[in-house]
């Protein structure tokens, strides 16, 4: 870029101040105008750049996937897998859920509901824990007699994926204790696909 200024001077002759200082003020003048400019050309690429981040977080806000489309919508339902049963001390059981949920070798989530009773007998306990190859070990509910000749009943509800191989286990920790008789049930009050 060239910039000129008014007045030329040439060596040996006197410089008049008014052309000097209008030399200076045209230099000041030509540098208030490159700042200006560049001020101008960095709020245009800021707003530029602001702009392009804002659509483009937009844009990825707007395409990313639905939770629906990962993990399918819930089907409500009322499965019974062990109703009105007795669990025995020590009690361990695999269930197969294969005719429950769709045989698709895709992993699915149930909601789990169970009721528990305990015998007639104080210091009966139990604790119910249930578990999949993907999740071992999720604490269901617990409850305990604490009078001779009176039940206590519990309820719990828990999330849990169901492998392709449809296995689903139960398991009462405590192995001394048996429930009321008839007195325990196992549900799946929905299910989805997760993957």
């Amino acid at each position: 870029m060239t910039s000129s200024v008014p007045y030329s001077f040439v060596p040996g002759t006197k410089a008049k101040a008014d052309e000097v200082n209008a030399n200076f003020i045209a230099v000041l003048d030509k540098i208030e105008q490159v700042n200006t400019d560049t001020k101008s050309q960095l709020n245009t690429s800021i707003t530029n750049f602001s702009n392009d981040l804002t659509s483009n977080i937009t844009n990825l806000t707007n395409t990313k996937a639905d939770r629906s489309e990962i993990d399918g919508c819930w089907t409500y339902t009322y499965i019974y897998i062990a109703q009105n049963f007795t669990i025995p001390a020590g009690y361990q059981q695999i269930f197969d859920l294969s005719g429950v949920l769709p045989n698709d070798g895709q992993v699915y989530e149930i909601i789990l509901n169970a009721i528990i009773r305990t015998g007639t007998i104080a210091g009966n306990v139990l604790d119910l824990v249930t578990g999949t190859d993907l999740a071992d070990g999720l604490f269901v509910c617990r409850t305990v007699t604490r009078i001779n000749g009176v039940n206590q009943i519990a309820s719990g509800s828990v999330v849990i994926p169901i492998p392709a191989n449809r296995q689903l286990k139960f398991t009462v920790s405590n192995a001394s204790s048996t429930s009321f008789p008839n007195g325990c049930s196992f549900k799946i009050s929905a299910y989805r696909k997760v993957r």
